[in-house]
């Protein structure tokens, strides 16, 4: 019985975590992607260390008939540099490094979404598993895209990005 439990997690996770992965390869996952991606929010640095940096929210995709949403956005950083070693999680403990960080807010409805976390606890967001280009560092007049995953109600059609020492990206569509 509790083999049957930990193959049935253990498998979903997988699917979901391979679903993100599979995501990362369409839309890249450094700075070397060559197409602009559309604007939907932006949010302005709230740190003084970070400048005049800002957070460009790019898309909020929900999987076909899910609450799995996946979250595309780009530092742009500006008079400082971005250490995405520093965007851990306050509230609940993930393991190994990632953007665990990040969070999204249904204003209306007035709830947080952390990152979705596999069966190990390791967040299911950009810098988990680091391909040979992640930028761990984003340097002063550059940026770099990163990506979260979280489940989110159906009935839930904005949110709002939250990125600590970043003002919050507000109104953005989930689709």
């Amino acid at each position: 019985m509790k083999a049957a439990k930990l193959t049935r997690r253990t498998s979903r996770a997988a699917g979901v975590f391979a679903a993100a992965l599979s995501f990362v390869f369409l839309v890249g996952s450094s700075s070397h992607a060559e197409e602009e991606l559309p604007v939907l929010a932006t949010g302005e640095a709230s740190s003084s260390s970070l400048g005049d940096s800002y957070v460009e929210v790019h898309e909020a995709k929900r999987s076909p008939d899910s609450t799995y949403v996946q979250v595309v956005w780009t530092i742009r950083a500006r008079d400082g540099e971005f250490l995405s070693s520093h965007v851990s999680n306050e509230v609940y403990d993930y393991v190994g490094e990632g953007m665990s960080g990040i969070t999204t807010l249904d204003e209306k409805g007035k709830m947080r979404y952390h990152p979705l976390r596999d069966d190990n606890e390791i967040c299911i967001c950009a810098g988990t598993y680091r391909p040979v280009d992640f930028i761990t560092t984003v340097e002063d007049q550059k940026s770099s895209p990163y990506w979260n995953s979280f489940m989110i109600p159906k009935n839930v059609s904005e949110i709002t990005l939250e990125v600590p020492g970043f003002k919050p990206a507000r109104n953005i569509p989930v689709k």
